[in-house]
């Protein structure tokens, strides 16, 4: 992935070590099915009571979701369930025929 940036393309240590960081989580995970390895800030595992997520960057922690996220989903899940609601329509009698061949 190191070649895939512009030669010029100005990047700090700390760019390197989130990159790295995200690497190493992602192989992690696909490897074992758990992000975290030795040397690495501890991605803690989903708790839906404890509403946090593994925030990256310059430095890595836990934070919470915050309020605002929680009314956006809710609004996507309004949305989800509006479109499920509406039920697929079936093509004319004439278009259905040829479609399954019975012309």
């Amino acid at each position: 992935m190191r070649d895939s940036f512009p030669s010029d393309w100005k990047h700090t240590r700390d760019d390197e070590n989130l990159g790295q960081a995200i690497r190493t989580y992602w192989t992690q995970f696909a490897k074992t099915g758990n992000p975290n390895a030795p040397g690495f800030f501890g991605w803690p595992a989903y708790d839906a009571r404890r509403d946090q997520y593994l925030d990256l960057g310059r430095t890595t922690r836990v934070r919470p979701v915050a309020p605002q996220l929680h009314s956006l989903e809710h609004i996507m899940k309004q949305i989800f369930s509006a479109a499920s609601d509406q039920r697929p329509q079936l093509p004319p009698a004439s278009i259905r025929s040829a479609i399954e061949g019975d012309q």
